[in-house]
């Protein structure tokens, strides 16, 4: 997991092969939240996943995020 992503995370998308365990990037502000999530769709790629979460994250709210 990449925290607080911003715009490197169009470069991890970009670099993560379709092969490899899902890449998981999170960010707070939605346009880059949008950016990524759209560039995602663009590559084709479905082992990545854009969250929007806020830091610092809550204890409940971490409980919710690495619970299996």
């Amino acid at each position: 997991m990449d925290v607080a992503t911003g715009l490197s995370g169009f470069r991890l998308i970009h670099d993560w092969p379709k092969d490899y365990p899902k890449l998981i990037l999170t960010d707070n502000l939605n346009f880059i939240i949008m950016g990524l999530t759209h560039f995602t769709r663009l590559s084709g790629k479905t082992n990545i996943e854009i969250l929007k979460i806020d830091f610092p994250v809550s204890y409940k709210e971490k409980l919710r995020l690495y619970s299996c």
